[in-house]
């Protein structure tokens, strides 16, 4: 697949149910990964045409509150960050994370 990565956790995150420690409102998500400078940066844009592809969508995800992309060109990352409340975090988990 190509980036942003839908599968980009490698780790589940322990149930919010175990960590009572910790008080929240929002969770969010993020997809990450690199992008190379060769060909002009030609991976980078790829993952900005992915993102554009998909934003609508992800932005219309029941309780999404933000969408924010993040770019180093200093370690060469790219980022979506999807923002949602914990109630529409916890339904957009058990939906795999779609789109």
């Amino acid at each position: 697949g190509g980036c942003p990565s839908h599968r980009g956790c490698r780790r589940s995150p322990p149930p919010v149910a175990e960590m009572p420690f910790v008080s929240f409102e929002h969770i969010a998500r993020e997809w990450r990964c690199k992008f190379s400078a060769d060909n002009d940066n030609a991976s980078l844009m790829a993952a900005q045409a992915k993102l554009e592809d998909i934003l609508p969508d992800l932005s219309s995800v029941e309780g999404v509150v933000s969408v924010q992309r993040v770019v180093c060109g200093g370690c060469l990352d790219f980022k979506v960050v999807t923002k949602l409340t914990k109630k529409a975090f916890e339904d957009w988990e058990k939906a795999g994370f779609a789109p």
